[in-house]
């Protein structure tokens, strides 16, 4: 029994530690590649993945429902395309504590799209996260004002959690693959013409940009498998409690790598999303990104 939980907690350790690189990677593949192009490569590899493992499965992909699942895809690649262009223009504390906040957005959207009633509990969790919220983007500066970035931020975090409860509206209906062949195919066919302009004039990609773009999807790859393992050993709640661990890691990757140190009010504003996260997730287990 403890050998099974140390395994789980260390696979989702290291799926937090693997999104925190991917996060990185992202940052560094800005001056190379555009985030179409980076969404584009992963959706392709998740299509391929997902045709694959239903092969292998003898399961059909196009599942029940298909209207929410091709929203749900939607709403998720349109997280991904904000959750990326957060990171290049925030620092990583900021824009990952912010996509964070969507436990708070899934819980109140879900009376609406699942049905769900919310407790005294949840309204607290909500409001601990809204403080927070308030705290990490109240302008340390004078003459600060709310960025592109930070509204980029909470746009990711709205879709993850909409796209979060339409995935749960349907998940007991198809198999666990069907939620993810459908983001990765809506992910192909919004970010194929955007991909095609390329970020040099001469329209070559250099040797760095199909590095980082080998590097996406490899980590992608990496820290979606071992997500999924450590549900293997472990309840959800428990992973999901774990992988807020992927903020801490990019708090020290982008204090080491790009000099972003978090000031007073950010982390205590990341520290109360995360605890009202939590809570949240405790009963509304995050996916994949």
């Amino acid at each position: 029994m403890f050998g099974s939980r140390l395994a789980g907690f260390g696979f989702a350790t290291g799926s937090a530690f693997a999104f925190a690189l991917l996060n990185v990677t992202i940052r560094y593949c800005g001056p190379y590649l555009t985030v179409w192009q980076m969404v584009f490569a992963r959706s392709v590899f998740g299509v391929i993945a997902m045709l694959l493992l239903a092969r292998f499965s003898g399961i059909s992909l196009w599942g029940r429902d298909r209207k929410t699942l091709l929203l749900a895809g939607v709403t998720s690649v349109i997280n991904v395309v904000c959750l990326m262009s957060a990171i290049l223009l925030l620092p990583l504390f900021e824009a990952l504590v912010l996509l964070y906040l969507y436990p708070l957005f899934a819980a109140l959207i879900s009376p609406v799209v699942s049905g769900d009633r919310l407790s005294k509990g949840d309204w607290g969790g909500i409001a601990i996260g809204l403080i927070g919220a308030v705290l990490v983007l109240w302008p340390e500066e004078v003459d600060a004002r709310l960025s592109i970035g930070h509204v980029l931020g909470l746009s990711a975090a709205f879709s993850y959690g909409l796209s979060m409860t339409l995935i749960r509206r349907v998940i007991s209906i198809n198999n666990p693959l069907v939620p993810f062949f459908y983001i990765s195919l809506v992910g192909c066919a919004v970010c194929f013409l955007p991909a095609l302009w390329p970020v040099t004039s001469n329209g070559h990609l250099p040797i760095q940009g199909w590095a980082g773009l080998s590097a996406v999807v490899v980590l992608t790859a990496i820290a979606y498998l071992a997500s999924i393992k450590a549900l293997a050993y472990l309840p959800s709640p428990q992973v999901g409690v774990i992988s807020t661990s992927e903020v801490v890691f990019s708090a020290i990757f982008g204090l080491l790598l790009f000099n972003e140190p978090l000031g007073n009010m950010a982390f205590t504003g990341g520290a109360l999303i995360l605890t009202g996260g939590l809570f949240l997730s405790m009963k509304r287990q995050p996916l994949p990104r």
